[in-house]
């Protein structure tokens, strides 16, 4: 929850048991602006939660980054690149279109949100200014998180690169990395049945269907 008073913004954060809603952690951050949500409100409270439920002091001071430096220092974008995003996987492509233009406005560096606009873009078979968007996001990669990074190189390398080669290579790392990520293991499908792997395409089939809770 957010909460504003005059030009201070605070941000209280609950974990809660799934099943038993049982309260594991809370913790409160404050910050002048809204976008102090983004620039450090984000970082303090994963912090502290992190920290809360036993994760260790050094892990998670080691890989934290903050939030507006793998992402945008814009609320306002990311929410319109949020916005996008959900428009984009309900298949309304014109509008989601028009909020993820609308986010790389306010933040040229926006490398996610450059891809996501990318497909967008492909979707609506406007070729050339894709490629605009996908050379954007690789440019910009360094403002993604690892997973993001390694979805933009991908998709660098599947237009710009070599596909068979280096384009695999990057699918075998993101499902060494992110074995859950969903995305990942349909990349991987999708290239299996287009080198006709049939026996590593229905074992992949067979991981997504489990993430998506198939039997």
């Amino acid at each position: 929850s957010v909460g504003k008073a005059g030009e201070m913004y605070a941000t209280e954060v609950q974990v809660l048991d799934v099943e038993t809603k049982e309260l594991y952690r809370s913790a409160n951050a404050r910050g002048r602006g809204l976008d102090s949500i983004l620039e450090s409100q984000i970082d303090q409270l994963s912090k502290e939660i992190s920290q809360g439920l036993g994760i260790s002091h050094r892990i998670t001071e080691a890989k934290q980054a903050r939030v507006s430096d793998v992402t945008t220092n814009s609320l306002e974008a990311y929410d319109l690149f949020i916005r996008g995003k959900e428009e984009f996987l309900k298949f309304n492509y014109p509008e989601s279109r028009k909020l993820l233009e609308s986010a790389v406005e306010l933040d040229s560096t926006f490398a996610i949100a450059h891809l996501w606009l990318g497909f967008a873009y492909n979707a609506l078979a406007i070729r050339d200014l894709r490629q605009e968007e996908y050379l954007k996001a690789y440019e910009y990669q360094s403002k993604a998180t690892e997973r993001d990074r390694l979805l933009i190189q991908y998709n660098h390398a599947v237009y710009e690169e070599d596909y068979r080669g280096k384009a695999y290579q990057i699918l075998l790392e993101m499902k060494e990395k992110y074995p859950t990520y969903g995305a990942s293991q349909s990349l991987l499908s999708q290239y299996y049945q287009r080198q006709e792997m049939w026996d590593e395409a229905i074992e992949v089939y067979q991981i997504l269907r489990e993430l998506e809770g198939g039997s």
